[in-house]
C-alpha cells in the first residue's frame, strides 16, 4: 500500500492502539514534520511583516486527527 492511500483515521487507529512498532515509526514521522514546519515559521517570523503576529491558523482539517493535534503540539513546543 502506497503512503498516499493511508488515510489519517487509519493513522490515528494504529497511533493509539495499533502495533508499538508502527506506533513508534508515525511518532517519527510526527517529529520530522513538527520540527521542520517550526524552523518555516521561524524563518517567516523573521520577516518585517511577520514579527508580530502571534497565532498561526492550519486549515485542511489538520487538527481534526490525532496526528495532527500531535503534530500541532509538538511545532508548538520547539
Amino acid at each position: 500500500m502506497a503512503s498516499e492511500d493511508i488515510g489519517k483515521k487509519k493513522l490515528d487507529e494504529v497511533l493509539t492502539s495499533g502495533d508499538p512498532a508502527a506506533a513508534a515509526v508515525i511518532h517519527s514521522a510526527i517529529e520530522d514534520f513538527a520540527q521542520e514546519l517550526a524552523h518555516v515559521i521561524k524563518r517567516f517570523l523573521r520577516i518585517k511583516e511577520w514579527r508580530d503576529t502571534e497565532r498561526i491558523v492550519f486549515g485542511g482539517g489538520l487538527r481534526a486527527s490525532r496526528i495532527g493535534q500531535v503534530a500541532i503540539e509538538r511545532t508548538a513546543s520547539s
